[in-house]
């Protein structure tokens, strides 16, 4: 997984099978390893096949199978250790110079900002750790534009790029100035530092659940939809890959689960490509990242859709011809 500033490698080791991630900053090329444990010499390997400097250790708690290997870790690299101060005293290890934290406190890895969130239950200091999406409740990437508030921000930032027409006309569903003000009030009230309340912990059997997420393809994928296996029968492909169609690009991105990968197939048409029409127009606002680059159609504009899983692990979809 990607983005503009990092990059996440995932290893899976040891006989209870952890997932240890690092985390690269592609400017710096620095690296903060998540959860060391077991065989801390294949972490080690890895970051020098990447060419990372390790400079952090992130912990999300401090069960054994999570933090056995620290000490041999920092015998190959002059890294600083980071938990929650509650995971701290839970955990009542003496580790030299940790660098204690408390919910909502952000690191920077090089130029990746990491968000620490106290997650409680399953230690009373479990951290999640995160990195992205930040801009999707915040309006700080709009600040050299000189908007005289967050209405005028929210009314802009809804027209622009290849699907500022749609979004636009979505937004003035709820009534223009309306809807204005509600965006406005819930990026005011973020960045004011207002968070939700927090959910009841899980409780029973649903602490057993573990989720790993994975948002995969590019920096201007348009992922319509996707599929992991037969839905008649949802023991087909259990190991994967996973199937999603970018729709703007024309293609089929896949992910592989195991080995932490992703690659992507071009979906052609019969017709000439460049005689195939677009759905996506032009913008009609230039985008904050992109200018007027018409981003998706013109290149592969065969624009799939439902891809859908057989028995026999084949996958079908809809596209244009």
């Amino acid at each position: 997984m990607s983005d503009s500033a990092f990059k996440i490698h995932a290893l899976e080791l040891g006989p209870m099978e952890n997932f240890v991630y690092l985390v690269e900053d592609i400017a710096s090329r620095r690296c903060a390893v998540v959860d060391p444990a077991w065989e801390v010499e294949r972490i080690v390997n890895k970051a020098r096949e990447l060419e990372l400097r390790v400079t952090d250790i992130l912990l999300t708690h401090s069960h054994h199978d999570h933090i056995n290997g620290i000490e041999e870790l920092l015998n190959h690299a002059s890294a600083e250790v980071h938990l929650l101060k509650p995971e701290y005293e839970f955990w009542q290890h003496e580790l030299e110079k940790p660098s204690l934290h408390h919910g909502g406190d952000e690191l920077e890895l090089g130029t990746t900002r990491i968000k620490i969130l106290h997650t409680p239950g399953h230690t009373p200091g479990s951290a999640c750790y995160q990195l992205g999406n930040e801009i999707t409740r915040t309006l700080g990437h709009m600040d050299h534009l000189g908007f005289e508030s967050s209405e005028e921000a929210w009314g802009y930032r809804t027209q622009l790029g290849v699907r500022g027409g749609s979004m636009a006309g979505a937004f003035s569903t709820f009534g223009r100035e309306a809807a204005m003000r509600t965006f406005a009030d819930w990026t005011d009230r973020i960045a004011a530092g207002e968070v939700p309340d927090q959910p009841p912990r899980p409780e029973g059997v649903e602490r057993n659940v573990v989720l790993t997420l994975w948002d995969w393809g590019v920096d201007t994928s348009f992922m319509h939809d996707e599929i992991a296996t037969d839905k008649n029968d949802p023991t087909v492909n259990a190991w994967g890959p996973l199937y999603a169609v970018s729709s703007g690009h024309g293609k089929l991105t896949v992910l592989d689960p195991v080995d932490n990968d992703s690659w992507e197939i071009i979906i052609p048409t019969r017709e000439d490509a460049r005689e195939v029409s677009s759905r996506f127009p032009p913008p009609a606002v230039p985008s904050n990242f992109w200018g007027d680059e018409h981003l998706w159609g013109p290149e592969h504009p065969s624009d799939p859709h439902n891809p859908m899983l057989d028995r026999k692990g084949r996958v079908w979809m809809t596209s244009k011809e």
